[in-house]
């Protein structure tokens, strides 16, 4: 049962809402619902590699402060690669008051005006420390609330930082040097049971502003919660709003995992704006329940129908004169986390 919860938090890590780095948000903050889990997801992108990690706390199950690390490694050079592994309570470690998460020997810290990562998860050890980091962009502003005393709220501390470390896989050593962000997730109540699929796009322009958007699409009609928010090239929040309508304008049904999925699409503000997402390409995919034992594909079905994480590079055209007087456009990478294809 713990590998499942593992599972059921890694999966939807790596997406959606942000806030200041300035606040405290996402520092450990424990709960006491069994709902409660909290995670912090890294990632590390160049020419030559997709990298997330994934460290992360919940109650799910019976117990408390469950907690294990996830890694998910899109490359041409190593294949593709998905590990996970969970550990006890007496495993983890962290402080409230700073942030600070230990995992067994694993450490996700921050040191002065940098963030630093150590994982080792059985044939791969990584060190990655991340500098020149950006405020982060108030989607969810605060909690979210879901239903009476039941919340959702992450951020994105930081994006498109400087990155740099050491990655050793099977025997083999690779010095990493690009760009990563991480987000963070905080819930007291469990996500399958209020939403079908999340969504995350992180995307930067030639002037260095940068694109997001994020959220879910709930299981009750009318309460999907997406947002988009606009950084100018100085990490200065620009536009905020919340998705009101969408067009699509060409879907398809990916091979790989058998959903329809709009690979282009347009998103509306109000009447008189708008911002076109297209699909360019696939860049990463994980079918969850290959990933685990026979045994446990049927309790994660007991929780998710058919649960896919796929990553594609997309292009962003603004169509907001009023904002945007001349058109802009981002270039990036979005996730789909898809839970039910109905």
């Amino acid at each position: 049962m713990n590998l499942l919860k593992l599972f059921v938090i890694y999966f939807f890590v790596c997406f959606i809402f942000t806030t200041s780095l300035l606040s405290q948000s996402f520092f450990f903050q424990p709960y006491k619902e069994e709902g409660y889990f909290q995670g912090w997801n890294y990632s590390f992108i160049n020419s030559d590699f997709q990298i997330f990690i994934t460290a992360l706390v919940s109650n799910l199950g019976p117990g408390s402060l469950h907690n294990g690390v996830a890694i998910s490694i899109q490359s041409l050079k190593t294949g593709n690669y998905f590990k996970t592994k969970n550990f006890k309570a007496k495993d983890f470690f962290a402080l409230e008051d700073n942030f600070y998460i230990k995992i067994q020997e694993n450490e996700f810290s921050k040191v002065g005006e940098s963030f630093e990562i150590k994982v080792s998860l059985e044939d791969i050890k990584i060190t990655l420390k991340y500098e020149n980091l950006f405020l982060g962009v108030p989607i969810s502003k605060g909690k979210h609330t879901i239903k009476k005393n039941y919340f959702v709220q992450a951020d994105i501390p930081f994006s498109y930082s400087r990155a740099n470390g050491v990655f050793e896989f099977k025997g083999n050593t690779y010095i990493l040097e690009g760009l990563g962000g991480m987000e963070h997730l905080l819930t007291n109540y469990e996500v399958y049971k209020f939403s079908k699929s999340w969504e995350m796009l992180r995307s930067i322009s030639k002037n260095q502003t940068r694109f997001f958007t994020g959220g879910f699409s709930a299981k009750e009609k009318d309460n999907d919660y997406r947002m988009i928010a606009i950084q100018d090239k100085n990490g200065k929040l620009i536009f905020f709003n919340k998705i009101l309508s969408s067009e699509i304008l060409l879907e398809k049904k990916e091979s790989f995992s058998g959903y329809i999925l709009p690979y282009k699409e347009r998103l509306f503000v109000n009447k008189d704006c708008a911002f076109l997402v297209e699909y360019l390409h696939n860049v990463g995919k994980i079918n969850v329940l290959e990933s685990v034992s026979i045994v446990l594909r049927s309790l994660i079905r007991f929780f998710f129908v058919n649960p896919y994480i796929l990553n594609f590079s997309v292009k962003v055209i603004s169509e907001c004169p009023s904002q945007f007087p001349t058109s802009i456009e981002w270039n990036g990478i979005k996730s789909d986390y898809l839970l039910n294809p109905k």
